[in-house]
């Protein structure tokens, strides 16, 4: 089945071991605010009373994606399309976007990987950039203190924004994901947008560390899910990262 997404969905940025290596022509680095290190970013929680910590992020990203998305059997000229796929076009509105944050964490064993999105929906309106990137003028609603809301239909209709969770231990067979899982829009569980009702994730801290600069710290306790729609209880999750709170945000957020 055809399945191909023609917007910009996900801008990752791998962070490489080989580009923090020295060349004889790199300058010396500006020091850094002991502030500022002295928070690394890291994610922990327990799944089935094993406790897993993460504290080695690989990688930060921005994204755009559309939102609302909907079957035509037919191209719409200047569309917003997410997907071609089960013999339909599938566009999102045409004056709105997704925009996310996204941090992945790897154990310092290896072998355990965790990925978190922040999303919120903009109209286009009020952000600026582009052809290839629309960005925020700010993240300050993005990182708000206090409860978020989960984005169950993200990368199916995208209805939703808020918290996106992707997970898989070094001793899991499948990936697990806070979303609805499945392949695709047409081909996914019968689970319905109601699987977090009973889930928390709460931002409990936005502090200034340096100019443009902030700490987020976050607590959680979430469903994830595997392929075949079982369910695992995240548990004592918590959240710790740096971000920029302004433009211009980069890949690194």
């Amino acid at each position: 089945m055809k399945n191909i997404k023609r917007y910009s969905v996900l801008a990752i940025a791998l962070i490489s071991i080989v580009a923090c290596k020295k060349t004889n022509n790199e300058t010396t680095p500006n020091p850094v605010d002991k502030k500022i290190a002295y928070y690394n970013d890291s994610v922990s929680f327990t799944i089935n009373e094993k406790q897993y910590v993460l504290n080695n992020r690989y990688s930060s990203g921005i994204g755009n994606q559309p939102l609302n998305i909907k079957s035509s059997p037919t191209v719409i000229e200047g569309g917003k399309l997410a997907y071609q796929t089960g013999g339909y076009y599938w566009y999102g509105a045409k004056d709105s976007t997704l925009y996310s944050v996204s941090r992945g964490f790897q154990s310092s064993k290896g072998g355990d990987d965790f990925e978190i999105l922040f999303t919120k929906k903009f109209n286009d309106s009020q952000l600026q950039g582009g052809p290839v990137m629309l960005t925020p003028k700010d993240y300050y609603n993005l990182f708000k203190l206090g409860k978020q809301s989960f984005a169950v239909d993200l990368e199916k209709e995208n209805t939703m924004d808020g918290i996106s969770i992707k997970f898989r231990g070094n001793d899991m067979k499948d990936g697990l994901t806070s979303n609805i899982p499945g392949f695709s829009i047409l081909i996914r569980s019968g689970l319905k947008k109601d699987i977090q009702d009973n889930s928390n994730f709460e931002i409990t801290r936005v502090e200034k560390l340096g100019d443009n600069r902030y700490l987020v710290e976050a607590k959680f306790e979430i469903n994830l899910f595997n392929n075949d729609a079982k369910l695992y209880r995240l548990k004592e999750g918590f959240l710790r990262i740096t971000t920029r709170m302004t433009a211009p945000f980069g890949i690194t957020g």
